[in-house]
């Protein structure tokens, strides 16, 4: 008896593999992110932050960069985004024609020729993307001689889209679901006129807020 019982144990571990007994089926892998979504920080009419623009896809997050809106008055700001490189990259805009623009897009507040002469010169820009830092820039340019006269740059209200950028979603990368951080590491702007009716022309640090990004 107990030979035929060691005859046939082999023969029954065949059959139970085969038959998939007490295992369950191994899980499908998880697809990677397919969609960026994004939600504006909290914020107050003293705060500049990083918003969403209605232009936006689910693959092509863009972001404006948006002043306070309580009255106050500026000549310049930029600053440095930092994301993770192996979840996604900084987007590059492009023209009417699909030709590409650059990291940023100017908002217009520091272009238009606002005094009597018509004769502003343009802003200093400047714009780029390596390991994961995005750095944008966007201040007035005018001759030392001219401030504060009509011929001048005036500090502008920065309300309104100061300038975009983007971020995409690379489907090369394969990033998997879930929050991604995204960090202002540096910041700095140029302040209009002083309370005592000095010009100050010094970069001084500001805080730029920015909402929650999530792969999905």
């Amino acid at each position: 008896m107990k030979r035929f019982l060691s005859l046939i144990a082999p023969a029954a571990l065949v059959l139970l593999v085969a038959c998939g007994g007490g295992s369950d089926p191994a899980a499908p892998a998880p697809s990677p992110a397919a969609s960026l979504a994004y939600t504006d920080p909290v914020a107050t009419s003293h705060d500049w932050k990083l918003v969403k623009d209605a232009s936006s896809t689910g693959s092509f997050l863009v972001l404006n960069l948006v002043g306070p809106s309580d009255g106050s008055t500026y000549r310049g700001v930029g600053f440095t985004l930092k994301l993770d490189p192996t979840k996604l990259k900084a987007g590059k805009f492009k023209d009417a024609t699909g030709n590409p623009l650059g990291y940023y897009k100017d908002g217009g507040i520091f272009l238009d020729k606002n005094n009597a002469h018509n004769d502003m010169p343009p802003s200093l820009q400047a714009g780029g993307y390596l390991n994961g830092n995005l750095m944008v820039g966007i201040y007035q340019k005018t001759d030392e001689a001219l401030w504060g006269t009509d011929r001048g740059a005036i500090a502008k209200n920065c309300s309104g889209t100061v300038l975009q950028v983007a971020l995409e979603l690379d489907p090369s990368l394969k990033a998997m679901p879930g929050e991604v951080p995204l960090t202002i590491t540096k910041a700095k702007l140029i302040q209009g006129l002083l309370a005592d009716a000095m010009w100050d022309r010094r970069m001084v640090p500001v805080t730029i807020k920015v909402g929650t990004l999530t792969l999905k």
